[in-house]
């Protein structure tokens, strides 16, 4: 039995709608006001570009994805680009694993959204 390239794309596909079906409400219970604001469509969008996303930076394992979209709704899609957040930028540049690196990169933001309010 031969498995083509095309059937393995559309498993990987229906894997990842699936993650996104089950973390969708996980997101509107963190983050309420930010996907209230967004709107479904949008919120849906992020999500399943954040999955591409996470990926170029060797952030694959669920857990760590969802970390990742969780900052892409809070802080901008492109958080892991954005000049005005260079941290970001060098911890998902870190040569560690994932875990150790998503880990360095929600303690950063936690501490950048904790100096925003007291701004």
């Amino acid at each position: 039995m031969r498995i083509r390239a095309a059937q393995l794309e559309a498993f990987r596909r229906a894997g990842e709608q699936e993650y996104v079906d089950r973390i969708l409400p996980y997101l509107y219970e963190d983050l309420p006001d930010d996907c209230r604001a967004l709107g479904p469509a949008e919120v849906l969008r992020l999500a399943q570009a954040g999955i591409e996303r996470a990926a170029r930076h060797r952030v694959s394992s669920e857990c760590n994805v969802y970390c990742f979209i969780r900052l892409m709704i809070a802080l901008g899609e492109a958080f892991d680009e954005d000049e005005a957040l260079p941290w970001a930028a060098h911890a998902l540049a870190a040569n560690v694993d994932e875990d150790e690196k998503t880990e360095r990169l929600c303690e950063l933001a936690t501490g950048a959204f904790e100096r925003a309010r007291r701004q």
